[in-house]
């Protein structure tokens, strides 16, 4: 089984899953190696690591969070809403 196809079967387990891929010319490609800093409501940071491949599953309490993202000297910021029973998808893409 592939990644892609062993993550599809594990998202339902997480209530957040991050996806990095970069613009390329014929379609888009997956990246790894990019930092990720997850903060809480308070500001707190929930979770500072850097992403082994192109997804990161994430297990958190219910609540609002801020997601930082830097690859390349480039940042991306989103916001994500963790619901008991809900799965969110946040898909970052950087330019070429």
């Amino acid at each position: 089984m592939d990644e892609v196809a062993a993550i599809k079967q594990l998202v339902t387990h997480y209530p957040l899953e991050l996806e990095f891929a970069r613009h390329a010319a014929t379609k888009n490609e997956y990246v790894s190696d990019v930092k990720v800093i997850i903060k809480d409501h308070t500001n707190k940071t929930v979770l500072n690591a850097t992403s082994d491949g192109p997804f990161m599953l994430v297990k958190l309490p219910q609540g609002r969070y801020a997601v930082s993202t830097e690859r390349n000297g480039v940042s991306q910021q989103r916001a994500a809403n963790v619901t008991p029973g809900q799965h969110e998808r946040l898909l970052f893409l950087w330019p070429q």
